[in-house]
């Protein structure tokens, strides 16, 4: 009898182990590899101009006002759009950073669109609180998730730049500052002031 405990107990320990062993290499699949990928796809748009164009085209975001911002109207601008949200922190402190640009940028042709997935009311109230009420760049809201969707990214802030010809100059998933920003926009030939 003892011997037989013994078999089945061994025999248990055994189904056990390749068990768990196909538990965590299954979980281990989901895990980063040692070779660097970049999480964040690539626009459709990266590699011919007139993607991008048409990739933007496509795209309406809506104003704080209710009204259609349709991204074409972009088109042959300098943009850079900063997808963001009133819960993120890291968001909150690059704000002041790319009000400065806006302010000091715009009159040289950079067109700039921050944009939340967030109910426009939640918006406004952040707005009128703190950081948020030095803000004067545009604001639109992504309520349909069709920008998000379309970018690809999985976390913010997310910041993208476009050349007047449409192509993408600088990407960036996580908080970016003024002197990354603007080193982007002036090795891209933006005329910086």
């Amino acid at each position: 009898m003892r011997v037989l405990r013994t078999v089945f107990i061994g025999g248990m320990s055994a189904v056990i182990a390749v068990y768990l062993g196909m538990v965590i290499h299954r979980a281990g699949s989901d895990l980063p590899s040692d070779r660097h990928e970049d999480p964040v796809p690539p626009v459709p748009s990266q590699t011919s101009p007139t993607d991008t164009d048409a990739f933007l085209a496509n795209i309406v975001v809506k104003g704080l006002d209710g009204r259609d911002i349709p991204l074409k109207k972009y088109h042959g601008k300098w943009l850079l759009i900063n997808y963001w949200a009133t819960w993120c922190g890291p968001c909150r402190e690059e704000m002041p950073d790319l009000e400065t640009i806006w302010s000091q940028q715009q009159k040289a042709g950079l067109e700039m669109l921050a944009v939340s997935d967030e109910d426009p009311h939640d918006i406004w109230g952040f707005l009128h609180q703190g950081v948020g009420e030095t803000l004067t760049y545009p604001i639109g809201c992504d309520s349909t998730g069709q920008l998000k969707s379309a970018l690809g990214f999985g976390g913010i802030p997310y910041t993208l730049m476009v050349d007047p010809g449409g192509k993408v100059i600088f990407r960036l998933e996580g908080m970016g500052d003024k002197a990354t920003f603007l080193s982007a926009l002036k090795s891209a030939g933006f005329p910086l002031r």
